[in-house]
This record gives C-alpha cells, structure tokens and sequence, in this order.
C-alpha cells in the first residue's frame, strides 16, 4: 500500500451489502485500503470477513512477482460514536453507510456530522426505494424504518450542502438473498409471506445484495461525478 492509496470506510461491514461492498472493491485490479467497521473485531463473523478477503488476496498475489498485503482492515469502533474512528483514520477518502433499524438516525447523523467535519469527500448512503428517485425525496412512507431512512437522506442532503462533501444514494429495493434457503428463519419468514400474498398483477422489485455492493464500490471508487446529488438503485420493474 502507498500513501496514494484511497482508503474506504465500510460500515456495516459485516453485513449484506457491506461485505458485497468490499467483495467488489477488493476484487479490482488496485484495490484501494479498506477499512471494515466493526464493534467487535474478534467477533467470529468479523474474523470470518477478514480470513475471506485475506485468502482470497493472498491467492491472487501468488500469481505476481511483488505479494502485497491485505487491502482489508478491521476496525473498532461504532457509528453512533466516530470522533475515535476519523482520530485513528483522518485520510479517509470515501465511506459507505448502511443503517440497521431502528437507529438508523442514531448511527446515521453523528458519522454524517464528522464527515462533514473532517471534509470527507464523498459518502455513498444506502438507503431504500419509496416509489423511483424523484417521489422518493417526498415519499417517507408509513412504514417505520423507510421513513427513517427517508429523514437521513435529507439530513445527507442538506448539511452537506456547501460543503466540500459530496455524497451519492443508493435506493435498492427488497433483497432477493433474504428469500434463500441459507437466510435461515429469515428465508423462512420470507418464503412463507411471498405464499401468502394475495395476486393481483402487482409486481415486486428485488435486488441481489451482490448488485447492491458493485455498484456502492463503483460510487465510492468514481465518485459522485460534477453533481452533489446521487440517484437511486433500484431492482427489476
């Protein structure tokens, strides 16, 4: 690693689409470094992270004449509590954040805040779809967690306005993965709901967490381009 390497903040890291983000970063030719959030990194599912993309690596050097190491980090820390994170990493380039209800808003808005304090340069915020990119901004919806992550957004939006911070939105629909066999009782509850829905014609966006993570690595590796504001990512239609 240089000193020119971008480094990226996952947070969430062990996640569904944290960890589809870091498969697709780590998967470039220059991977940039990547530092994984996590409460707890000896947890086994944050040692499972690191021994994953670190064999992984270590595979793929053995094939060049110069190894290098590891682009993956575990970090400690939380969102809700980001002064020790940017204190350790104060050159990081780009974060991606994912929110897990119901302190979407509590572990959203103080990393938003030292971002914004520390002139991060882009954050890319994975949100939800609520009805396509523009009724999306007007459209909390009634349900709990995706008006949640509705108030982040406007939160994002508007305290990063003049600012050097930029920040792109990813708006995926439902998660196909979650109706899988290997989710366990979350695949059971799924399959059991999508059984019971009564049909009617409508249709029903879903989205691989896979697709969800290469394009989070793309906004973070590109970023948002000349325009502060990012569009939605959504499933099929």
């Amino acid at each position: 690693m240089t000193s020119t390497t971008p480094k990226i903040l996952i947070v969430g890291a062990t996640g569904q689409t944290g960890s589809a983000t870091i498969a697709a970063l780590a998967s470039t030719p220059n991977p940039p470094q990547i530092l994984a959030l996590t409460r707890s990194p000896s947890s086994p599912k944050s040692q499972a992270l690191l021994k994953l993309f670190t064999d992984r690596h270590s595979s793929a050097s053995t094939t060049t004449t110069s190894p290098t190491s590891s682009p993956i980090t575990l970090i400690q820390g939380t969102p809700e509590n980001p002064s020790p994170i940017f204190a350790s990493h104060p050159d990081i380039s780009a974060l991606y954040l994912v929110t897990v209800p119901p302190g979407d808003e509590a572990q959203a808005i103080p990393l938003i805040d030292a971002a914004i304090a520390h002139k991060l340069p882009h954050i890319v915020f994975s949100s939800v779809d609520r009805g396509g990119d523009e009724r999306s901004w007007t459209n909390p919806t009634p349900v709990p967690h995706f008006a949640a992550k509705h108030r982040v957004e406007v939160y994002l939006r508007d305290k990063t306005r003049g600012t050097p911070t930029r920040w792109t939105i990813l708006r995926p629909a439902g998660f196909m993965d979650n109706y899988r066999a290997e989710a366990g009782v979350m695949g059971s509850v799924m399959g059991g709901l999508w059984a019971t829905m009564p049909a009617g014609g409508r249709k029903m966006q879903l989205v691989s967490a896979r697709d969800i993570g290469l394009f989070a690595a793309r906004a973070l590796i590109e970023g948002p381009g000349t325009e502060a504001e990012g569009g939605g990512g959504g499933g099929g239609g």
